[in-house]
């Protein structure tokens, strides 16, 4: 058990320094949860929450060791997952090793760019991410809804433009990927430390 805490740990920090030098990646987008209160989402969409965690002189930290009470919670919702660091990483890993860690990326990017302020940006960041994941079928989404997304945007990009595609892909992580991860050996491991 050590053992696999030790490599989760390594993993997100080796995810986290990843991130940190890679200049002007969707990757970096901050996460955000679709039922959750604007203070919860403001702290998730923060810079702290980019990828990049603020410390001491000796660089990145990856999130502390949770609880099993706390991993316990990870279980209510996939909201309550994603707002935890570490939750959110394991779920990261997860979810690359099942070669689908695109869903949260979009999810993640999309989040990000509904908080956009300037237009000029929000238009570069929507082609950005309508390109990386929409464009190119990097996400499962329903052609209609590719079509929707796409005529939003020739519209003008706002913040709803890709709502109706993120709210698919969040439901499919949701019942799919989700469900599996409270079945995988690494929560269950984590939720089981202690007993």
């Amino acid at each position: 058990l050590v053992i696999v805490f030790l490599f989760i740990n390594q993993f997100i920090l080796v995810s986290v320094l990843r991130r940190s030098l890679s200049e002007g990646s969707l990757l970096q987008e901050p996460r955000s949860p679709r039922f959750l209160s604007d203070s919860t989402i403001h702290r998730l969409t923060s810079p702290a929450m980019s990828g990049l965690k603020p410390t001491s002189c000796r660089g990145p930290r990856a999130p502390s060791l949770p609880s099993a009470k706390e991993v316990l919670t990870w279980a209510q919702s996939l909201e309550v997952l994603l707002t935890n660091d570490y939750g959110l990483a394991l779920f990261r890993h997860f979810l690359r090793s099942e070669f689908s860690e695109e869903n949260l990326d979009f999810w993640l990017a999309v989040e990000r760019f509904k908080r956009t302020r300037h237009l000029s940006k929000m238009a570069a960041r929507a082609e950005k991410i309508y390109d990386e994941f929409v464009s190119t079928t990097a996400v499962n989404v329903d052609s209609s809804v590719r079509e929707m997304t796409n005529q939003n945007l020739h519209l003008g990009a706002n913040p709803a433009s890709f709502q109706l595609a993120q709210d698919q892909i969040f439901g499919l992580m949701e019942t799919d990927s989700y469900p599996r991860f409270l079945r995988s050996h690494l929560y269950t491991q984590l939720a089981n430390q202690g007993t």
